[in-house]
This record gives structure tokens, sequence and C-alpha cells, in this order.
């Protein structure tokens, strides 16, 4: 048997010798102190400030921005459709014209 292993077993097992734990040890590394200090103060903080104005603001706000935008662009556009082919057909026709002007302008002739 190893010293070590000796050794170990004459503390742990048959405790023969006290065990000698360092006080860091016996409160876990001050891990949970560290976490509750985090998650109780700056955490607990950054959480309300993202919850209050990262997405109640941010978020929220380009959401219904980009809803109120839609709305208000089907709004205005509504007056052009008016249901008849023919407004249509002289739509189509009108930008036809158009595009065959900028062409013929473009092209120099």
């Amino acid at each position: 048997m190893s010293p070590e292993i000796g050794t170990a077993a004459a503390i742990y097992l048959r405790k023969r010798v006290e065990p000698v734990e360092p006080d860091i040890l016996l409160q876990a590394w001050h891990v949970d102190e560290g976490i509750s200090a985090l998650v109780g103060g700056p955490g607990r903080a950054a959480a309300a400030f993202t919850s209050d104005v990262v997405d109640a603001k941010g978020i929220d706000g380009a959401v219904n921005g980009v809803g109120v935008l839609v709305r208000e662009g089907g709004t205005r556009l509504r007056a052009v459709q008016t249901g008849y082919v023919r407004t249509y057909a002289l739509t189509i026709a009108g930008g036809a014209v158009l595009l065959l002007a900028w062409f013929i302008s473009r092209a120099g002739i």
C-alpha cells in the first residue's frame, strides 16, 4: 500500500488522525456567497434594465413601429385599389409608356 493511501485510510476510514480541512474548503470555496452577491445585486439590476428598457422600449418599440408602418401604408394604398379592370389596364399602359420613354432617353435616340 502506498503511503498516500495509507495516510488517507488512517485519517478518513479509521479516524485515527483528525482531518485537517482549511477554512476555505469548509466554506465551499465561497462559491455560494459569490453567486448570491452577483445574482442578488448587479445581476438583478441588469435583468431589470434589460426587461424595462431594452425589451419594453427597444424591441417592443421596433415591432410596434413596423406594425404602424404597415397599417399606414395599407391605408394609403387602399385608394389605389378601385376594383375596375379598366383602371388597372390604363395604369399598366401608362407605366409601359413611361418605361419606353425612359429607355429611349437613355439610348440617346
